[in-house]
């Protein structure tokens, strides 16, 4: 084949010395060796590389655009074989991650981060997505693992723990029950407006379920949000009693813009879990990303 990299270096070492005894002597081999090889590419080529009347050897307008796909083909063999060495390294590839939407600002950025810093030739993409469509694509192969917010997964997929996260109770630093020195009764709670998530959303699904096993079969509903950051808002303003998970809100009650409310009996958590593909062979890369996320996340 004229593609292998050692007809294309021979080809490479006579363009650079125009001279097949000079190139032989560099690349060890005969002169015979040599002038074979050349004469082997020309055959396949179907074209003369070389003018061989003129001295020192000339290329010809085929040899000299041959000479740049030559070294063209050469350096994408070696960026190739650096290339699968870092992946096999765990130091180069490409990841897809899914995660809750929330998490990405609040836990899962700075790991990246400092990923990106220590390992440029890594490429991660995150996408935002509730337990739900991350086991779908998982099942579909669209991510490599999902990092997420889960009570329960599909027995089909392997787990690993990464912490329990405590759910919050927290109102603006106004709000009645913020000043209340006792804890709140499960029947203050059916009567204060709630600012939860929006209907369908994995974690309101987590948070209606946590209500009901606290007693609360029925409450209030102020204001229905998407987003943590919204939701936040809108406790800030004191129209309502949000339950957020301690990593998002941890700056603000350190701040106190807003105020932890103790519920009796209410001790909420949210797992916080890392879910792959278990019929999946990872690549070194995944597990060592994944491995950092396990360490990183677990603090």
């Amino acid at each position: 084949m004229i593609y292998s990299p050692p007809l294309l270096e021979t080809f490479i070492a006579v363009c650079q010395h125009r001279n097949f005894t000079q190139a032989a002597t560099v690349l060890r081999k005969s002169q015979s060796c040599v002038s074979m090889q050349i004469t082997q590419i020309e055959h396949t080529v179907g074209l003369p590389l070389f003018d061989r009347r003129a001295r020192p050897l000339t290329l010809t307008d085929a040899g000299a655009k041959f000479l740049e796909f030559a070294k063209r083909i050469l350096r994408t063999i070696d960026e190739c074989s650096g290339y699968m060495k870092d992946m096999s390294a765990g130091s180069a590839g490409e990841l897809r991650i899914a995660t809750f939407p929330a998490l990405v600002n609040f836990l899962v950025s700075p790991v990246l981060v400092n990923l990106v810093k220590s390992f440029p030739n890594v490429s991660i993409q995150i996408v935002g997505l509730g337990p739900s469509a991350a086991y779908e694509a998982l099942r579909q192969g669209e991510i490599h693992f999902g990092i997420l917010l889960a009570e329960s997964t599909p027995p089909e997929f392997l787990v690993t723990p990464i912490r329990n996260e405590p759910l919050y109770f927290v109102s603006s630093k106004k709000h009645p029950l913020a000043v209340k020195k006792s804890l709140v009764s499960i029947d203050d709670l059916r009567k204060t407006p709630l600012v939860l998530g929006s209907s369908g959303h994995d974690y309101t699904a987590m948070i209606d379920k946590s209500l009901r096993g606290l007693g609360v079969d029925s409450y209030r509903v102020a204001l229905r949000i998407s987003n943590f950051d919204g939701m936040k808002k809108a406790v800030h303003s004191g129209i309502g009693l949000g339950i957020l998970p301690r990593f998002a809100v941890a700056e603000e009650l350190e701040k106190g813009t807003l105020k932890q409310v103790h519920v009796k009996g209410a001790a909420f958590m949210a797992r916080m879990a890392l879910i792959e593909n278990q019929k999946v062979f990872p690549l070194p890369t995944v597990e060592y990303v994944k491995n950092i996320f396990l360490k990183e996340l677990a603090n």
